[in-house]
């Protein structure tokens, strides 16, 4: 599925479209890939993408700057968001980025340098970013708890993950719960899933 594909996909499903960089490919092809989605076709991508069939741009307004970077650490990825924020910004002041965020509660289990991620983020780039995308999965990291993990979810986002925004250089930042689930496929996990849906 390539670009035309999946923004065909977003418009037969009423979806907003969300594209995610690859921050190892450079700030050049995100640029490129900004002006295919969303230039017009006086632009070079503009144009490819008429060729392509479609003439009107796509005004794609989400931009992830990469995906589970916990990896390269704290610091090493808030280079990347200031890096690649600057620039999308810069060619477009509409865009609104998004940054990863945490993996489960933030504790550290199982991540290289994932302890207070959200919080070491926040404080070195805030004003680099509009949403704050968390991810989470009943099970992996965090003992199954298909009851009470949907309260204690909620109040990590509303009350940890809320406080540290509102006392960021950017309160105005939103969490993107982008990714969740519980893991496994028993009839416990769709009691799991309305619990997560309630709380979002």
């Amino acid at each position: 599925m390539g670009t035309d594909e999946f923004m065909l996909l977003c418009e037969k499903v009423g979806a907003e479209p969300i594209q995610a960089i690859n921050v190892r490919r450079g700030e050049n092809e995100a640029l490129d890939w900004m002006e295919y989605c969303n230039g017009d076709v006086s632009t070079t991508w503009g144009k490819a993408r008429a060729a392509n069939g479609h003439p009107n741009p796509y005004h794609v307004k989400y931009w992830e700057i990469d995906n589970e970077t916990w990896g390269m650490g704290s610091e090493g990825y808030a280079g990347f968001v200031t890096k690649f924020s600057k620039v999308m910004r810069a060619k477009d002041p509409s865009v609104k980025i998004i940054a990863c965020g945490s993996y489960a509660y933030d504790d550290g289990p199982g991540q290289a340098d994932h302890k207070d991620w959200n919080k070491r983020l926040l404080d070195k780039v805030a004003a680099d970013f509009d949403y704050l995308s968390i991810h989470y999965y009943n099970g992996i990291g965090p003992q199954q708890d298909y009851i009470d993990d949907p309260r204690k979810f909620e109040a990590f986002m509303k009350d940890k993950v809320g406080g540290l925004i509102k006392a960021s250089a950017n309160p105005a930042i939103l969490i993107y719960c982008s990714e969740w689930g519980m893991m496994n496929a028993t009839w416990r996990a769709g009691l799991y899933t309305g619990g997560i849906l309630n709380l979002l």
